[in-house]
């Protein structure tokens, strides 16, 4: 026990609060260009990917007689303010009997997840667009019960060969692959004279829905996002990036032509 005595009292009858503080200016978004090149010097580019890059990209087409594609894409306010680019980017490819959409999102921890999005997107509905073209006579003549899996392995096919090209563009750049790493959706609708078909496919997170003609709405698929917001598995160029899209396709059940009345792609952002 400590008696207090009078100067102690008095000194303590002498301390003031300390002033209050300021109040809280409101936050300021700022809106910064970017100062580094989209695609880094040290990167081999013959394609002219990310050379159409803009913050900001709305897209309206028709297909088909009774199809529109529309699309949009903006960069978020935290790139925006710290003067970065947008990670996620989409593309697209259309033939006499399909349509196939492709939508990336790039991993934040990721430095060139763009580069990787924007590659992984262009070339994936490049390859299959060609691939489709191929294969067409090959497609029609299939029957209704095998036209799935005939798909499926195309698509498995198209995804392998894009991530092998990713990884030999990241050994050329001495870049580790991590760096390019995003997520995957994509849809085809293929219009086949048995009936056509919607196949889904996707690896990491993101969401694909579909509208039925009979007023029902379906999630497609399920995010691989862990059990932790933004705790992803699995990611393009990963060394198992096939193998999760390939079980994507085959767990995601086909959605008939006759029942299909709109679907969308949305990353996380």
């Amino acid at each position: 026990a400590h008696k207090i005595s009078t100067e102690d009292s008095e000194t303590q009858q002498q301390i003031t609060p300390p002033p209050s503080p300021p109040p809280l200016k409101p936050a300021v978004w700022e809106v910064k260009e970017p100062t580094e090149k989209w695609w880094p010097d040290t990167l081999a580019n013959d394609s002219g990917i990310g050379s159409d890059y803009k913050h900001e990209l709305t897209i309206f087409s028709e297909y088909g007689h009774e199809w529109m594609f529309a699309a949009a894409t903006k960069r978020g306010r935290m790139h925006a303010h710290h003067g970065t680019y947008r990670e996620d980017a989409l593309w697209g490819s259309l033939g006499n009997n399909f349509s196939f959409t492709c939508v990336c999102d790039g991993a934040g921890s990721s430095k060139l997840s763009r580069i990787g999005s924007q590659y992984t997107a262009k070339k994936l509905s490049e390859l299959v667009q060609k691939e489709l073209v191929a294969h067409e006579r090959n497609i029609v003549q299939c029957s209704k019960e095998s036209l799935p899996n005939n798909l499926r392995s195309i698509l498995h096919y198209c995804l392998d060969s894009v991530q092998r090209g990713l990884l030999d563009l990241a050994a050329q750049g001495g870049i580790p692959p991590k760096e390019f790493r995003c997520t995957v959706l994509t849809t085809l609708h293929y219009r086949h004279p048995s009936g056509g078909i919607l196949l889904c496919g996707n690896v990491g997170d993101g969401f694909i829905a579909v509208k039925c003609k009979d007023q029902a709405a379906i999630r497609v698929g399920t995010s691989d996002s862990g059990a932790f917001s933004g705790e992803v598995a699995c990611f393009m160029p990963d060394p198992e990036v096939a193998n999760y899209y390939k079980k994507s396709l085959e767990e995601n059940t086909p959605i008939p032509d006759d029942n299909l009345e709109a679907y969308m792609l949305c990353t996380d952002g």
